[in-house]
């Protein structure tokens, strides 16, 4: 995340490591994490300020080849015209026991 606030109050877990930067910087990600893979790549409410490119470098670059890209949302942004195209691709690529509406 680019928000100490943010950072601040995401749940703690053994398994997660949160660091502190902004995707749309250069580079994308931090140096020190330039080679790591990824099991996924988690984006809030943020997707309509992520720069496009450097999203697709991270992933193409770090995500594991069966990675996913996990998306999550509130319904308050339903007509932003991103979120069209983000439903297109939810319904094309979720899993059918996934929440399609979420």
């Amino acid at each position: 995340d680019f928000s100490e606030k943010m950072l601040a109050l995401a749940p703690r877990h053994e398994r997660i490591d949160y660091f502190l930067h902004d995707i749309n910087g250069t580079p994308p990600l931090p140096e020190r994490l330039s080679d790591t893979v990824f099991d996924h790549l988690v984006i809030g409410r943020a997707l309509q300020w992520i720069d496009a490119r450097n999203l697709g470098q991270v992933a193409t670059r770090n995500l594991k080849r069966d990675g996913t890209i996990l998306v999550c949302g509130t319904r308050f942004i339903d007509d932003t015209p991103w979120m069209t195209a983000f439903r297109a691709i939810h319904r094309e690529y979720s899993h059918p026991e996934g929440n399609k509406d979420h």
